[in-house]
Protein backbone atom coordinates (compact mmCIF):
# COMPACT_ATOMS: atom_id res chain seq x y z
CA UNK A 1 0.00 0.00 0.00
CA UNK A 2 2.97 2.31 0.49
CA UNK A 3 3.55 2.21 -3.26
CA UNK A 4 -0.14 2.89 -3.91
CA UNK A 5 0.00 6.03 -1.79
CA UNK A 6 3.08 7.25 -3.69
CA UNK A 7 1.35 6.57 -6.99
CA UNK A 8 -1.70 8.53 -5.90
CA UNK A 9 0.45 11.53 -5.01
CA UNK A 10 2.26 11.50 -8.34
CA UNK A 11 -0.80 10.75 -10.44
CA UNK A 12 -2.81 13.66 -9.21
CA UNK A 13 -0.23 16.31 -8.50
CA UNK A 14 0.20 17.00 -12.23
CA UNK A 15 -3.45 17.41 -13.18
CA UNK A 16 -4.28 20.87 -14.57
CA UNK A 17 -6.44 23.12 -12.46
CA UNK A 18 -9.50 24.95 -13.75
CA UNK A 19 -11.09 27.96 -12.16
CA UNK A 20 -14.69 28.04 -13.36
CA UNK A 21 -17.24 28.45 -10.61
CA UNK A 22 -20.85 27.46 -10.19
CA UNK A 23 -23.30 30.25 -9.44
CA UNK A 24 -23.40 30.92 -5.72
CA UNK A 25 -20.36 28.75 -4.95
CA UNK A 26 -17.49 30.19 -2.91
CA UNK A 27 -14.29 30.24 -4.93
CA UNK A 28 -10.77 31.61 -4.47
CA UNK A 29 -7.52 31.10 -6.35
CA UNK A 30 -5.63 27.85 -5.77
CA UNK A 31 -2.51 29.91 -5.12
CA UNK A 32 -4.13 31.74 -2.19
CA UNK A 33 -4.89 28.47 -0.43
CA UNK A 34 -1.50 26.91 -1.20
CA UNK A 35 0.72 29.46 0.53
CA UNK A 36 -0.07 32.56 -1.50
CA UNK A 37 -1.63 34.45 1.36
CA UNK A 38 1.57 34.03 3.36
CA UNK A 39 3.51 35.95 0.72
CA UNK A 40 0.81 38.58 0.29
CA UNK A 41 -0.04 39.38 3.91
CA UNK A 42 1.63 39.58 7.30
CA UNK A 43 2.00 36.32 9.24
CA UNK A 44 3.88 34.68 12.10
CA UNK A 45 5.53 31.24 12.00
CA UNK A 46 4.78 28.48 14.51
CA UNK A 47 7.69 26.07 14.88
CA UNK A 48 7.23 22.35 15.54
CA UNK A 49 8.54 21.30 18.95
CA UNK A 50 9.35 17.82 20.12
CA UNK A 51 9.03 14.62 18.11
CA UNK A 52 6.31 14.60 15.44
CA UNK A 53 3.40 12.22 15.87
CA UNK A 54 3.90 9.19 13.65
CA UNK A 55 1.32 8.58 10.95
CA UNK A 56 1.67 4.92 10.06
CA UNK A 57 1.96 3.96 6.44
CA UNK A 58 -1.08 2.26 4.98
CA UNK A 59 -1.25 -1.52 4.84
CA UNK A 60 -2.80 -3.44 1.97
CA UNK A 61 -6.40 -2.21 1.79
CA UNK A 62 -9.35 -4.40 2.66
CA UNK A 63 -12.08 -4.89 0.05
CA UNK A 64 -14.18 -2.19 1.75
CA UNK A 65 -11.23 0.20 1.85
CA UNK A 66 -10.65 -0.31 -1.86
CA UNK A 67 -14.09 1.17 -2.49
CA UNK A 68 -13.31 4.15 -0.24
CA UNK A 69 -9.94 4.71 -1.90
CA UNK A 70 -11.58 4.63 -5.32
CA UNK A 71 -14.12 7.18 -4.08
CA UNK A 72 -11.31 9.35 -2.69
CA UNK A 73 -9.47 9.23 -6.02
CA UNK A 74 -12.62 10.34 -7.82
CA UNK A 75 -13.21 13.12 -5.31
CA UNK A 76 -9.66 14.41 -5.74
CA UNK A 77 -10.26 14.66 -9.49
CA UNK A 78 -13.11 17.16 -8.86
CA UNK A 79 -12.49 20.72 -9.94
CA UNK A 80 -11.23 22.73 -6.98
CA UNK A 81 -9.67 19.99 -4.83
CA UNK A 82 -6.06 20.53 -3.74
CA UNK A 83 -5.54 17.89 -1.08
CA UNK A 84 -7.34 14.95 0.51
CA UNK A 85 -6.29 12.88 3.53
CA UNK A 86 -8.07 9.93 5.15
CA UNK A 87 -6.81 8.68 8.51
CA UNK A 88 -8.00 5.72 10.58
CA UNK A 89 -6.59 5.64 14.11
CA UNK A 90 -3.46 7.38 12.89
CA UNK A 91 -3.00 5.16 9.81
CA UNK A 92 -2.97 6.77 6.38
CA UNK A 93 -5.71 5.22 4.25
CA UNK A 94 -5.44 7.78 1.44
CA UNK A 95 -3.34 10.85 0.73
CA UNK A 96 -3.36 12.87 -2.49
CA UNK A 97 -2.52 16.33 -3.82
CA UNK A 98 -3.18 18.54 -6.83
CA UNK A 99 -0.95 21.37 -8.01
CA UNK A 100 0.05 23.79 -6.63
CA UNK A 101 -0.35 21.92 -3.32
CA UNK A 102 2.31 19.47 -2.20
CA UNK A 103 2.99 17.50 0.97
CA UNK A 104 5.23 20.31 2.28
CA UNK A 105 2.82 23.17 1.41
CA UNK A 106 1.25 25.11 4.31
CA UNK A 107 -2.44 25.08 3.37
CA UNK A 108 -4.87 27.78 4.46
CA UNK A 109 -7.81 26.42 6.43
CA UNK A 110 -9.92 29.59 6.34
CA UNK A 111 -12.62 29.11 9.01
CA UNK A 112 -11.28 25.72 10.08
CA UNK A 113 -9.02 28.15 11.97
CA UNK A 114 -11.97 28.94 14.26
CA UNK A 115 -11.88 25.40 15.65
CA UNK A 116 -8.12 25.76 16.24
CA UNK A 117 -8.81 29.06 18.05
CA UNK A 118 -11.33 27.21 20.21
CA UNK A 119 -8.61 24.75 21.22
CA UNK A 120 -6.42 27.66 22.31
CA UNK A 121 -9.30 29.08 24.36
CA UNK A 122 -9.72 25.68 26.00
CA UNK A 123 -6.02 25.53 26.80
CA UNK A 124 -6.16 29.02 28.34
CA UNK A 125 -9.17 27.97 30.44
CA UNK A 126 -7.29 24.92 31.69
CA UNK A 127 -4.25 27.09 32.45
CA UNK A 128 -6.44 29.30 34.66
CA UNK A 129 -6.23 32.33 32.37
CA UNK A 130 -9.89 32.43 31.32
CA UNK A 131 -13.33 31.50 32.64
CA UNK A 132 -16.05 30.75 30.10
CA UNK A 133 -18.82 32.28 32.23
CA UNK A 134 -17.06 35.67 32.47
CA UNK A 135 -18.17 38.60 30.35
CA UNK A 136 -15.72 39.70 27.68
CA UNK A 137 -15.50 43.21 29.11
CA UNK A 138 -13.95 41.80 32.28
CA UNK A 139 -10.89 41.09 30.10
CA UNK A 140 -11.23 43.92 27.56
CA UNK A 141 -12.65 47.09 29.18
CA UNK A 142 -12.78 48.70 25.70
CA UNK A 143 -15.62 46.28 24.88
CA UNK A 144 -17.90 48.09 27.36
CA UNK A 145 -20.92 49.62 25.65
CA UNK A 146 -20.98 46.92 22.96
CA UNK A 147 -22.78 43.59 22.91
CA UNK A 148 -19.28 42.15 22.82
CA UNK A 149 -18.74 43.55 26.31
CA UNK A 150 -21.70 41.84 27.98
CA UNK A 151 -21.37 38.59 26.00
CA UNK A 152 -19.69 35.80 27.93
CA UNK A 153 -16.84 33.81 26.48
CA UNK A 154 -19.25 30.89 26.19
CA UNK A 155 -21.59 33.03 24.08
CA UNK A 156 -18.71 34.09 21.85
CA UNK A 157 -17.65 30.47 21.39
CA UNK A 158 -21.19 29.54 20.34
CA UNK A 159 -21.63 32.54 18.00
CA UNK A 160 -24.36 33.93 20.25
CA UNK A 161 -23.01 37.42 20.95
CA UNK A 162 -26.19 39.24 19.84
CA UNK A 163 -24.18 41.34 17.36
CA UNK A 164 -25.61 42.05 13.88
CA UNK A 165 -26.06 39.01 11.66
CA UNK A 166 -23.58 38.39 8.87
CA UNK A 167 -23.75 36.85 5.42
CA UNK A 168 -22.60 33.31 4.59
CA UNK A 169 -18.95 34.41 4.62
CA UNK A 170 -19.28 35.48 8.25
CA UNK A 171 -18.83 39.22 7.67
CA UNK A 172 -21.42 41.97 8.12
CA UNK A 173 -19.40 44.01 5.60
CA UNK A 174 -17.90 41.93 2.82
CA UNK A 175 -14.57 43.79 2.68
CA UNK A 176 -13.79 43.59 6.41
CA UNK A 177 -11.52 40.55 6.06
CA UNK A 178 -9.50 42.08 3.23
CA UNK A 179 -9.25 45.37 5.13
CA UNK A 180 -7.78 43.53 8.12
CA UNK A 181 -5.32 41.51 6.04
CA UNK A 182 -4.21 44.57 4.07
CA UNK A 183 -3.62 46.57 7.24
CA UNK A 184 -6.37 49.13 6.64
CA UNK A 185 -8.07 48.28 9.95
CA UNK A 186 -7.33 46.11 12.98
CA UNK A 187 -9.50 43.27 14.17
CA UNK A 188 -10.61 45.47 17.06
CA UNK A 189 -11.74 48.12 14.54
CA UNK A 190 -13.85 45.47 12.81
CA UNK A 191 -15.45 44.42 16.09
CA UNK A 192 -16.20 48.03 17.08
CA UNK A 193 -17.82 48.74 13.69
CA UNK A 194 -20.48 46.11 14.38
CA UNK A 195 -20.60 46.16 18.15
CA UNK A 196 -24.24 47.17 18.42
CA UNK A 197 -27.07 44.64 18.80
CA UNK A 198 -28.96 42.82 16.07
CA UNK A 199 -32.45 44.29 15.68
CA UNK A 200 -35.09 41.82 16.88
CA UNK A 201 -38.82 41.65 16.14
CA UNK A 202 -39.78 43.56 19.27
CA UNK A 203 -36.48 44.56 20.86
CA UNK A 204 -32.73 44.43 20.20
CA UNK A 205 -31.08 41.03 20.50
CA UNK A 206 -29.12 40.31 23.64
CA UNK A 207 -26.16 37.95 24.04
CA UNK A 208 -27.45 34.39 24.10
CA UNK A 209 -30.68 35.11 22.19
CA UNK A 210 -29.70 33.39 18.93
CA UNK A 211 -26.96 31.59 17.05
CA UNK A 212 -25.74 33.58 14.04
CA UNK A 213 -22.41 32.78 12.39
CA UNK A 214 -20.08 35.81 12.65
CA UNK A 215 -16.32 36.16 12.23
CA UNK A 216 -16.23 38.96 14.78
CA UNK A 217 -17.35 36.61 17.56
CA UNK A 218 -14.17 34.59 16.99
CA UNK A 219 -12.06 37.73 16.60
CA UNK A 220 -13.31 38.95 19.99
CA UNK A 221 -11.87 35.73 21.41
CA UNK A 222 -8.57 36.50 19.64
CA UNK A 223 -8.45 39.93 21.27
CA UNK A 224 -9.20 38.42 24.68
CA UNK A 225 -6.54 35.69 24.31
CA UNK A 226 -3.96 38.27 23.33
CA UNK A 227 -4.73 40.27 26.48
CA UNK A 228 -4.39 37.44 29.01
CA UNK A 229 -1.37 35.56 27.70
CA UNK A 230 1.89 36.18 29.53
CA UNK A 231 3.86 35.58 26.32
CA UNK A 232 3.24 36.12 22.63
CA UNK A 233 0.39 34.17 21.13
CA UNK A 234 2.76 32.38 18.75
CA UNK A 235 4.96 31.16 21.61
CA UNK A 236 1.95 30.07 23.66
CA UNK A 237 0.41 28.21 20.74
CA UNK A 238 3.76 26.65 19.88
CA UNK A 239 4.43 25.37 23.41
CA UNK A 240 0.91 24.10 24.09
CA UNK A 241 -1.36 23.11 21.18
CA UNK A 242 1.29 22.64 18.49
CA UNK A 243 3.52 20.57 20.78
CA UNK A 244 0.59 18.43 21.95
CA UNK A 245 -0.57 17.86 18.36
CA UNK A 246 2.85 16.44 17.53
CA UNK A 247 3.26 18.61 14.46
CA UNK A 248 5.95 17.80 11.93
CA UNK A 249 6.20 21.11 10.06
CA UNK A 250 5.99 24.85 10.55
CA UNK A 251 2.53 26.37 10.69
CA UNK A 252 1.58 30.00 10.14
CA UNK A 253 -1.04 32.45 11.38
CA UNK A 254 -1.97 35.57 9.44
CA UNK A 255 -1.97 38.59 11.75
CA UNK A 256 -3.43 42.09 11.60
CA UNK A 257 -1.33 45.24 11.50
CA UNK A 258 -0.99 45.16 15.29
CA UNK A 259 0.30 41.59 15.16
CA UNK A 260 -2.92 40.04 16.53
CA UNK A 261 -3.51 36.52 15.19
CA UNK A 262 -6.37 36.02 12.74
CA UNK A 263 -8.44 33.59 14.75
CA UNK A 264 -11.33 33.70 12.28
CA UNK A 265 -9.49 32.37 9.23
CA UNK A 266 -5.71 32.76 9.33
CA UNK A 267 -4.19 29.36 10.13
CA UNK A 268 -2.00 27.44 7.65
CA UNK A 269 -0.60 23.92 8.09
CA UNK A 270 0.46 21.01 5.92
CA UNK A 271 -2.22 18.46 5.08
CA UNK A 272 -0.70 15.89 7.42
CA UNK A 273 -0.47 18.39 10.28
CA UNK A 274 -4.13 19.29 9.75
CA UNK A 275 -4.73 15.55 10.12
CA UNK A 276 -2.69 15.50 13.33
CA UNK A 277 -4.92 18.26 14.73
CA UNK A 278 -7.90 16.02 14.02
CA UNK A 279 -6.18 13.08 15.73
CA UNK A 280 -5.42 15.21 18.79
CA UNK A 281 -9.03 16.32 19.07
CA UNK A 282 -10.26 12.75 18.56
CA UNK A 283 -7.89 11.44 21.23
CA UNK A 284 -9.08 14.00 23.75
CA UNK A 285 -12.71 13.26 22.91
CA UNK A 286 -12.16 9.54 23.51
CA UNK A 287 -9.99 9.99 26.59
CA UNK A 288 -11.14 8.32 29.80
CA UNK A 289 -9.08 10.74 31.85
CA UNK A 290 -10.90 13.38 33.87
CA UNK A 291 -8.55 16.19 32.82
CA UNK A 292 -9.67 19.73 32.05
CA UNK A 293 -8.77 19.80 28.37
CA UNK A 294 -10.45 16.48 27.52
CA UNK A 295 -13.64 17.76 29.15
CA UNK A 296 -13.37 20.98 27.18
CA UNK A 297 -12.98 19.14 23.86
CA UNK A 298 -16.02 16.97 24.62
CA UNK A 299 -18.05 20.10 25.38
CA UNK A 300 -16.71 21.94 22.34
CA UNK A 301 -17.71 19.19 19.92
CA UNK A 302 -21.19 18.58 21.37
CA UNK A 303 -24.26 20.39 19.96
CA UNK A 304 -24.71 23.58 22.01
CA UNK A 305 -26.95 25.83 19.92
CA UNK A 306 -29.34 25.11 17.06
CA UNK A 307 -28.55 26.47 13.59
CA UNK A 308 -32.07 27.78 13.01
CA UNK A 309 -31.29 30.71 10.69
CA UNK A 310 -29.01 28.67 8.38
CA UNK A 311 -27.09 31.85 7.44
CA UNK A 312 -24.03 29.61 7.37
CA UNK A 313 -23.38 25.89 7.63
CA UNK A 314 -26.56 24.88 5.82
CA UNK A 315 -25.69 21.16 6.13
CA UNK A 316 -25.51 21.41 9.93
CA UNK A 317 -28.32 21.45 12.49
CA UNK A 318 -26.21 22.76 15.35
CA UNK A 319 -22.94 24.28 16.55
CA UNK A 320 -20.58 23.69 19.45
CA UNK A 321 -17.63 25.82 20.53
CA UNK A 322 -16.49 26.82 17.02
CA UNK A 323 -17.11 23.27 15.75
CA UNK A 324 -20.05 22.32 13.49
CA UNK A 325 -22.25 19.45 14.64
CA UNK A 326 -25.11 17.29 13.36
CA UNK A 327 -24.21 17.15 9.68
CA UNK A 328 -27.32 15.97 7.84
CA UNK A 329 -25.20 13.93 5.43
CA UNK A 330 -23.15 11.99 8.01
CA UNK A 331 -23.35 10.19 11.33
CA UNK A 332 -24.52 12.33 14.27
CA UNK A 333 -21.44 11.07 16.09
CA UNK A 334 -19.14 13.03 13.79
CA UNK A 335 -18.29 16.73 14.12
CA UNK A 336 -16.68 19.11 11.67
CA UNK A 337 -14.25 21.94 11.10
CA UNK A 338 -15.47 23.95 8.11
CA UNK A 339 -13.81 26.70 6.07
CA UNK A 340 -14.60 29.01 3.17
CA UNK A 341 -14.16 27.65 -0.37
CA UNK A 342 -14.60 24.03 0.59
CA UNK A 343 -12.12 23.40 3.44
CA UNK A 344 -13.40 20.80 5.87
CA UNK A 345 -12.39 18.17 8.36
CA UNK A 346 -14.72 15.43 9.52
CA UNK A 347 -13.91 13.64 12.77
CA UNK A 348 -15.69 10.52 13.99
CA UNK A 349 -13.94 9.57 17.25
CA UNK A 350 -16.03 6.40 17.74
CA UNK A 351 -14.68 4.98 14.47
CA UNK A 352 -11.28 6.65 14.75
CA UNK A 353 -11.75 8.16 11.29
CA UNK A 354 -10.73 11.58 10.04
CA UNK A 355 -11.09 13.18 6.63
CA UNK A 356 -9.30 16.41 5.69
CA UNK A 357 -10.25 18.19 2.47
CA UNK A 358 -8.41 21.26 1.21
CA UNK A 359 -9.99 23.03 -1.74
CA UNK A 360 -10.37 26.39 -3.43
CA UNK A 361 -14.06 25.81 -4.33
CA UNK A 362 -17.12 24.69 -2.38
CA UNK A 363 -18.64 22.77 -5.32
CA UNK A 364 -17.64 19.20 -4.32
CA UNK A 365 -18.47 19.47 -0.62
CA UNK A 366 -21.55 17.22 -0.67
CA UNK A 367 -19.53 14.52 -2.43
CA UNK A 368 -17.00 14.67 0.39
CA UNK A 369 -19.77 14.29 2.97
CA UNK A 370 -21.13 11.26 1.13
CA UNK A 371 -17.67 9.70 0.98
CA UNK A 372 -17.15 10.20 4.71
CA UNK A 373 -20.62 8.82 5.46
CA UNK A 374 -19.94 5.69 3.43
CA UNK A 375 -16.63 5.23 5.24
CA UNK A 376 -18.29 5.70 8.66
CA UNK A 377 -20.70 2.86 7.89
CA UNK A 378 -17.99 0.31 7.14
Amino acid sequence: MKNIIATINVAFVLLPMTFSSAVGAASVSAKEVAGGRLSWFKSVAINPTGAPRTLSEARSPSENEKDIITGAQRLLEKDGLLGLLLLENGRIVFEGYREPAQASTPLLGYSMSKSVTSLVVGQAVCDGLLRLENQAQSYIPEFEGMVYGTATLLQLLTMSSGAPRAGPSGWQRSQSGQDILRGRITMFDGIREFGGPQTGTFSPMKPGDEFAYKNNDTNALSVILNSVLKESFSKYFESTIWRAVGAESKAYWNVDKDGLFGGWAGFHATLRDWGRIGLYVSDKYRSNEDDCFSKYVKSATTPRVKNVLKLGGVSFASYGYQFWTENRHTSPKSFWMIGYAGQRMGINPDRGRIMVVVSHKTDPQEESYRLFSAWEKQ
